[in-house]
């Protein structure tokens, strides 16, 4: 954006000859906040691409408020303050309104029916005061600059301050397996993690929700159900770096310590896990599912992406973009503009309802597009928050209570109607895989973590929830579809032990059995871990 000027070229203000003002401080403080959270998780590898969208939108801001302001006054002084007091209220309303939720004393005052036209008022007193301020205004203007140049210089220098010490890059803590099976023997393996699909008995006890009908139909089908499945972690990088390396991660905290929220070592796990390696040695193509999601967004060792880069596939969104917009005012002006039309598709979603339908049938079809044995690894963002199905699968109309507060009936019931919709798509998908695959597959759906109605899904610390909460977090669904591993399965057994069952029975994998465990550790000290169960 150019630098905001009034006058004319000739370099002074015509009125009292000095020299032509410079406002950079609306242009400098609306780019300091996304900037700033991209430099405060940095260990999301959030890249330039993430962050231009959002510098994008804050720069057209500035600019817009920036011309507006000249219908009000000449003076570029106070035009720069009205541009700021703009943006500031845009950028800020988001941190201001969870700010007021999390003080329970004032909580109320954070509903946007009370805090979107209350803000507002304040927001033209400050204008009008400004435009009735009488004084010269200048010096504030090169103080303003001045302190947004220093903000804007500071983030590197966090940014390189707090970079982490070089640490050795991951490398398995069990031995590689061997094999003693035939290579011909090597059916298709679907990997189907479904994130946030609470089990059956918090489904029950939290939702009043029975899913007996769902697991019925796959048991039919010839799925093993395990009555007491839960996870081994609270948090999906966890959880999955867990499954598909086969072992616990015990050891992260002596690596990075117990307070690092580093989380590049656990997705590089995930990237390059033990049972892509395993399985490509004898063979297998890798079939991969990006997502927005930072965790499974990528995987050098795909041999085939769904969707690819290839003309008319659906884009990715990364994380960024959605968690930014979340922080300002942007959703609550779009909720209250969907009261007066009809709003079929909710912004800032991670996935739209459309990607992630065109994700269930390209699964489908894949036993007849893609060449066998493969690996297919497709992490789906559902029945995770934002709850955006109808229980048909329909699109639901903008909502964002259920993102804002999960714990309200209102949010109980769009979770059960997503739960509906994902359990249609799955009895889909399984009868293509099965009908259409050259040789029985191995079907695996397995939940990462439960749902427990988190702020945004992020566990808090064990003090601050309650045992309703803990139980359904660690509860969770699961099902295998498998013809010979099924003696390897029983009603306690975890995700960490479930490729290892099939591993052993199809290919003769020396891969030992593991204690089923259960750890809790919060979203802001992830490897703090805590044996629950």
């Amino acid at each position: 954006m150019p630098v905001m000027r009034t006058y004319s070229d000739s370099g002074t203000d015509p009125r009292k000859g000095g020299a032509r003002p410079r406002i950079l401080y609306p242009v400098a403080l609306s780019i300091f906040p996304p900037l700033a959270l991209a430099v405060n998780n940095r260990n999301e590898n959030i890249g330039l691409a993430d962050v231009l969208p959002a510098l994008g939108i804050c720069l057209w801001l500035a600019s817009v408020a920036w011309v507006a302001s000249k219908f009000a006054t000449l003076d570029p002084h106070r035009r720069g303050l009205i541009t700021l007091a703009v943006v500031g209220w845009f950028l800020g309303y988001g941190l201001l309104a969870g700010w007021l939720k999390a003080a329970e004393p004032v909580s109320a005052l954070a509903e946007d029916d009370f805090l979107l036209p209350g803000t507002a008022l304040l927001l033209l007193l400050a204008c009008w005061k400004i435009l009735r301020y009488r004084k010269d205004l200048a010096g504030a203007s090169r103080f303003l600059n001045l302190m947004s140049l220093f903000l804007l210089l500071f983030l590197p220098i966090t940014y390189l301050s707090t970079s982490p010490d070089p640490r050795p890059s991951w490398k398995p803590t069990l031995p590689e397996p061997g094999t003693v099976a035939a290579p011909s023997a090597r059916p298709d393996i679907y990997y189907i993690v479904l994130d946030a699909y609470t089990g059956r008995s918090s489904l029950a006890q939290t939702y009043g929700f029975d899913n007996d009908t769902f697991e019925t139909g796959l048991r039919a089908r010839g799925f093993y159900i395990p009555k007491h499945s839960r996870a081994n972690y609270a948090a999906t990088f966890l959880a999955l770096a867990a499954a598909l390396n086969w072992e616990y991660l015990d050891w992260i905290p002596r690596v990075l310590g117990a307070g690092s929220r580093d989380r590049s070592i656990l997705y590089d796990m995930i990237e390059n896990n033990r049972t892509m390696r395993f399985l490509k040695r004898l063979g297998y193509r890798i079939v991969f599912l990006p997502t927005s999601y930072r965790g499974t967004s990528r995987s050098p060792q795909a041999d085939e992406l769904i969707p690819s880069d290839a003309a008319g596939q659906p884009a990715i969104q990364g994380e960024f973009l959605p968690v930014w917009l979340g922080t300002t005012a942007l959703r609550p002006l779009l909720q209250l503009g969907c009261r007066f039309r009809s709003c079929d598709q909710v912004p800032f979603r991670h996935e739209p309802p459309s990607l992630i339908l065109w994700k269930f049938a390209r699964l489908a079809e894949l036993p007849t597009v893609s060449r066998s044995p493969k690996f297919v690894l497709a992490h789906m963002l559902v029945p995770h928050e934002p709850y955006v199905f109808k229980s048909d699968c329909s699109p639901k109309s903008f909502s964002w209570e259920a993102a804002t507060d999960p714990d309200t009936d209102s949010a109980r019931v769009a979770y059960v109607e997503q739960v509906q919709c994902v359990n249609r798509q799955v009895l889909q998908l399984v009868d293509h895989l099965i009908q259409d695959s050259p040789r029985p597959p191995v079907i695996i759906l397995q939940a990462d973590h439960g749902n427990a109605r988190f702020p945004f899904g992020r566990p808090p610390s064990l003090e601050d929830i309650s045992a309703e909460q803990l139980m359904e977090r660690t509860d969770v669904f699961a099902a295998y579809y498998t013809s010979k591993a099924s003696t390897e399965f029983y009603d306690s057994i975890t995700p960490i032990n479930v490729i290892p069952a099939v591993l052993r029975a199809y290919f003769g994998a020396s891969i030992p059995r593991q204690e089923d465990r259960t750890y809790y550790s919060s979203w802001h000290e992830p490897y703090r871990f805590t044996r629950v169960r």
